[in-house]
C-alpha cells in the first residue's frame, strides 16, 4: 500500500473539522458515508475540494455521533459526492 493512500486513512475530517489534505495541505476536505444505521458498517469517499483528489473507503465502522445516508436512501446526483472528477488515490 502507498505511502498516500496510507496518509489519507489516516485523516479523519468528522473527529477533527481543520483535518488537512495529505495530497496539497489544505484544509478543504469533504466526505461522504453511506451505512447500514443497525451495524453502523457502511463505506466513503472523501476528498479534497482544493486539489481533487482523495480516496474511497469501500467498508468501514461509521463513527458514532456522526451523520451519514442509510443504503436504502443512497443514490447518485448532485448529493451523492463530489460534483467535479477526482483523481482517486490508489492503494
Amino acid at each position: 500500500m502507498k505511502k498516500k493512500y496510507k496518509d489519507w486513512l489516516m485523516v479523519q475530517p468528522w473527529k477533527e473539522q481543520h483535518s488537512k489534505c495529505p495530497s496539497c495541505g489544505e484544509s478543504n476536505l469533504e466526505y461522504y458515508l453511506v451505512g447500514d444505521a443497525s451495524t453502523r458498517i457502511g463505506w466513503c469517499m472523501l476528498w479534497c475540494a482544493s486539489c481533487k483528489e482523495g480516496i474511497q473507503i469501500s467498508r468501514m465502522k461509521l463513527p458514532e455521533g456522526v451523520e451519514f445516508i442509510p443504503y436504502e436512501k443512497s443514490v447518485s446526483g448532485p448529493s451523492g459526492g463530489p460534483e467535479y472528477a477526482v483523481n482517486w488515490v490508489q492503494p
